[in-house]
């Protein structure tokens, strides 16, 4: 079962009927992109449709790590042997359960990852590593290189974060400087094959680049991690590249951004909707992009998918998603609904997903007296919605394939 928007709070009968409307069919759409995208069945779906011969040893690590388990077992029936890394404990008969951290790796993340390393060390070429990777994984999984503490990669990663690094830049500094990361568990796991099946949290990329790709070959066009360092200004020690031969690979896609969208764009079509899978995806600075909405309004309805980045410079609460809405109103939104949330269900240091923007949050605001411009400075956005009444929540998804936007104009 996939997780669903709270609705009541946003669909108050003191509204008025046409905006209510719209918002009902936005939140339908969300929901549906939700639902598209459920790990379980679509690990279940590739995997039956690719066909596994023999009883693989399961490696399993990123937000969807449980439910894409739960859907290889399915296939697999038990295996081998497994290793699974989540955010909350699990218990499934044949798999290790340990539990990782996100944003931030745990503090027990060294001794996790010695313990994944360990069983790929054991593997030999009769052996087939199933390999389930989902968002996340880049600091759920993680074991520094020699000379690196948890700590000083801990804050490396969170000040490369908050100067906007973007997830390209953010990756080639993880892979420079884990043991796991771009290739370094699947040289641990070498002579066996690896069979990676990856829920795409990284628009615009190939699924390699999915939590850092530790079962997979480093991307040949990745950033160099010297130059992501030189143009953020942040200094630090780097090692050498790791070396070594790989294993064969294999790497399928249960889910990305286009299911997502897909889904949208085919359950509007069933409200008598017609929305546009917007071409590309969207990146760059979040409070920037919705200012650059709010100038150039749509008349047709669109979805889009992507990733932006926040630079950090006040001491509020949010994320990505809500900021790009806030830009969007300091610029004066001329109207119609726009909502921004994280397919996670996860919006930065805050307990919303994202926001949604219509005239009735608008008016809300200012009725309230709240400044968007002060409320970006600050990086104030979830405060800001909480109190305008646009803030977005349905939990942790336990999915994840990045971002959406959602524009409904104006009947």
């Amino acid at each position: 079962m996939s997780a669903r928007f709270e609705r009541d709070r946003l669909l108050s009968a003191e509204l008025p009927a046409a905006v209510r409307e719209r918002r009902r069919q936005a939140l339908d759409l969300a929901d549906a992109a939700l639902a598209a995208i459920e790990p379980r069945r679509r690990t279940r779906e590739v995997l039956e449709r690719r066909g596994v011969d023999r009883r693989p040893v399961l490696f399993a690590f990123g937000k969807a790590a449980v439910p894409m388990t739960l859907g290889a077992l399915d296939v697999v029936g038990q295996p081998k042997a497994g290793w699974l890394v989540s955010l909350e404990p699990a218990s499934i008969d044949g798999v290790h359960g340990l539990r990782g951290a996100h944003p931030d790796p745990a503090a027990d993340a060294v001794s996790t990852g010695q313990a994944i390393v360990a069983a790929a060390d054991a593997l030999g070429p009769d052996d087939l590593a199933l390999c389930l990777v989902s968002g996340g994984g880049s600091s759920m999984l993680e074991l520094p290189r020699e000379g690196i503490t948890l700590e000083a990669l801990r804050d490396l990663t969170r000040t490369l974060r908050e100067r906007g690094a973007d997830i390209g830049q953010l990756n080639a500094v993880r892979r420079r400087c884990s043991a796991v990361k771009g290739g370094g568990l699947a040289r641990r796991i070498a002579p066996a094959p690896i069979l990676n099946v990856v829920l795409s949290d990284v628009p615009g990329h190939p699924p390699e680049v999915v939590a850092s790709g530790p079962t997979c070959a480093p991307p040949l066009d990745a950033p160099s991690a010297e130059a992501v360092l030189a143009e953020l200004g942040v200094r630090f020690a780097l090692p050498e590249p790791l070396v070594g031969p790989l294993p064969a690979i294999e790497t399928l896609v249960a889910a990305d951004g286009s299911v997502a969208r897909r889904a949208v764009v085919e359950h509007a079509a069933r409200l008598g909707l017609s929305v546009a899978d917007r071409a590309g995806v969207y990146d760059g600075d979040a409070s920037t992009l919705g200012r650059a909405l709010a100038d150039d309004p749509s008349a047709e309805p669109w979805v889009w998918g992507g990733e932006t980045t926040v630079t950090v410079r006040g001491a509020g609460r949010g994320g990505r998603n809500q900021e790009l809405v806030l830009g969007a109103l300091a610029q004066g939104w001329p109207g119609g609904l726009l909502m921004a949330f994280g397919t996670d269900g996860v919006d930065g240091a805050s307990a919303a997903a994202g926001a949604l923007l219509d005239e009735e949050v608008a008016r809300e605001a200012r009725e309230r007296g709240l400044d968007p411009e002060a409320a970006l400075a600050d990086n104030d956005s979830a405060t800001f919605f909480e109190r305008a009444g646009g803030s977005l929540r349905c939990g942790p998804t336990g999915t994840n394939v990045a971002d959406l936007l959602i524009y409904l104009p104006r009947a």
